[in-house]
């Protein structure tokens, strides 16, 4: 009975989950995030723009009108993830010189690469790897990964001491780790 809520929260998440697993069709009309906003996908033809462009509201993706229609879902998806990773790479290199700054040491290594499970990890070698899917959450969580990600540059573990040195960097760090945790699902590439 102690547990009932955390069980009925976690059968609730994972209801959410099932609902989203459906794989992206990359049509016109899908909802992509970015730094927590939605914006369509609108696939244009014969334009010589930009692969991807984003337009108002709209992920805008340029496709050749010769293009085989069977080749256009792959062609789209790369074009997205080639975007989300091009744009993910600038704003994660700010946030990492930020707070590398704030905890006095120098911006390390960083990359970023897919992962089903992990929103980033620290390697032996001290180097950030960042889920690229963590560009679609608004900024204040991506924020929170980097800064938990760098705080283990001093402490390998989940210690007190490590929470303690988060917090200093990130006073308002519970928010936005709970935050993540509560909308994470949606992040979907």
């Amino acid at each position: 009975r102690r547990k009932a809520g955390w069980v009925k929260e976690r059968l609730d998440w994972f209801e959410q989950m099932s609902q989203l697993a459906v794989d992206r069709e990359y049509v016109s009309g899908e909802t992509f995030l970015y730094l927590g906003r939605q914006y369509r996908l609108k696939i244009v033809y014969g334009s010589k723009r930009s692969p991807v462009k984003l337009r108002g509201k709209f992920f805008e993706v340029n496709l050749s009108q010769s293009m085989p229609e069977q080749d256009r879902r792959e062609a789209v998806r790369r074009a997205m993830w080639r975007w989300y990773r091009a744009h993910a790479w600038e704003k994660i290199r700010k946030i990492v010189e930020h707070y590398s700054a704030r905890l006095g040491i120098e911006p390390p290594e960083f990359r970023i690469k897919y992962q089903a499970k992990r929103w980033g990890s620290c390697s032996q070698g001290s180097v950030l790897n960042i889920n690229l899917r963590i560009i679609m959450a608004p900024l204040s969580q991506i924020e929170y990964v980097v800064a938990h990600e760098l705080c283990h540059l001093k402490y390998k573990d989940h210690s007190a001491a490590f929470w303690d040195l988060l917090r200093l960097v990130m006073p308002n760090y519970e928010v936005r780790k709970e935050n993540l945790r509560r909308s994470g699902w949606q992040y979907l590439l």
